[in-house]
């Protein structure tokens, strides 16, 4: 019998069983005594899980602590690297990580007999801190983002493309040039974003320059802020926006009620990420949904390949995100 084979049988996850057989802390004594009375009876030794002992590293990257509540969006995936971690049969740790140079120090010390892979959620990382990354033999798959310059494999969103169907909608259902909740914080997800806005209004024959766009802070509380203070100064508005993410949106839609325009009848407002609290917003938001487990699910299984062979090229994996029509467009 094989260690997957014993965890089914006894209904507990391979990592499960690789501890108990390692001797490692973390489990029951119940448990860990049914695990290793059935490997013995079904002949399953601790050699048999050496190579999957070692535990795949997810690290959790912010520029600074905190601007961006990952909360919203990280609990989804991160519940889809630990399902397919356990269906590997590879312990998972989980550490977060503030400031480049902490990043970089944390990489150089891992060491290759007690990690078999890394999953770097880089989210907030820009260009320029790829470039300061140590090579590594250690493999590793970035998550949320993609290094221009870096020979790294990725599992993004295809944020072009999915901001282009979420702005060409807005535009065939409103009939109107759509405004933009622009991010007024840098990221290379925002930034892909714009180019799928901007070739949206340019295949539908629309200029840029005629564009109503307010820069807000990437969250429900700053965007509120910021909207609520660019409506006192009564500024022009469109008839409908797109934004850069659910919180963008959210706090907008929040300062627009407070200063008596009603979505979707006054303004209508299409957004990005489709986290849970968009389904129950006032009204609800229409928003492109990225499939998160499935997200963190892509990165465990491109990741798993690479520790088996070391020898495969980086490859990009882009996944789409899709429309969920809510109440919140006209």
């Amino acid at each position: 019998m094989t260690s997957k084979e014993l965890a089914i049988l006894l209904g507990v996850s391979p990592a499960t069983v690789s501890m108990a057989l390692n001797g490692k802390p973390g489990l029951n004594e119940e448990t860990r005594n049914l695990v290793l009375e059935n490997a013995k009876k079904y002949h399953v030794s601790a050699r048999s899980m050496a190579v999957s002992y070692r535990s795949i590293r997810l690290i959790l990257f912010h520029h600074r602590a905190t601007l961006l509540p990952f909360s919203t969006f990280i609990n989804d995936v991160i519940s889809g690297i630990e399902e397919s971690c356990a269906t590997c049969g590879y312990p998972l740790t989980t550490h977060t990580i503030y400031g480049i140079q902490t990043l970089v120090s944390e990489l150089n010390e891992l060491s290759d007999k007690d990690t078999a892979g890394i999953i770097l959620l880089g989210t907030e990382m820009i260009q320029e801190d790829f470039r300061q990354l140590p090579k590594l033999t250690i493999p590793i798959v970035l998550l949320d983002n993609h290094a221009y310059d870096y020979s790294l494999d990725a599992v993004k969103i295809d944020n072009i493309s999915s901001a282009f169907s979420a702005v060409n909608f807005l535009i065939e259902r409103t009939n109107e040039q759509p405004g933009y909740l622009r991010s007024s914080y840098s990221m290379n997800n925002f930034e892909e974003r714009a180019i799928g806005y901007e070739q949206a209004l340019k295949y539908n024959g629309m200029s840029k320059n005629n564009t109503i766009i307010h820069d807000l802070l990437p969250s429900v509380e700053g965007a509120y802020a910021d909207m609520s203070a660019l409506l006192k100064e009564k500024i022009p508005l469109a008839s409908c926006y797109f934004a850069d993410n659910d919180m963008i949106a959210l706090g907008a839609m929040q300062a627009l009620s407070s200063h008596g325009l009603r979505v979707p009848e006054d303004v209508s407002i299409v957004a990005f990420d489709d986290i849970e609290m968009s389904a129950w917003s006032d009204p609800p938001l229409t928003t492109m949904h990225v499939p998160r487990h499935h997200f963190g699910s892509a990165a465990v299984k491109r990741l798993t390949r690479l520790i088996k062979d070391h020898s495969l090229f980086p490859i990009k994996i882009e996944m789409t995100a899709n429309l969920v029509l809510r109440k919140s467009i006209r």
